[in-house]
């Protein structure tokens, strides 16, 4: 699930607070992410602020995500990353 500081609060008017804060956009997140889990898929949110402020970070999520998820079926690593 997407993650955003609580310190942005206020700062992008009032319409987006209450989108966000009221619960209509969480509420449709986690309904998603259960219809997805439900057909196999896993769901990664990133704030476009994470994206920009850390993208290896946000890379490196994903390739954990896919780390855990395991080898496929020919026993190799869903995901191949080179150090250099």
């Amino acid at each position: 699930m997407a993650r955003s500081p609580d310190f942005y609060w206020g700062q992008s008017g009032k319409f987006w607070d209450e989108k966000i804060n009221r619960n209509r956009n969480r509420e449709r997140d986690q309904r998603v992410n259960r219809e997805l889990a439900e057909a196999g898929w896993k769901v990664l949110r990133f704030w476009d602020f994470e994206v920009r402020k850390d993208l290896a970070g946000c890379i490196e999520r994903l390739v954990q995500s896919l780390h855990q998820q395991g080898a496929d079926a020919t026993g190799r690593s869903p995901v191949r990353v080179d150090s250099g």
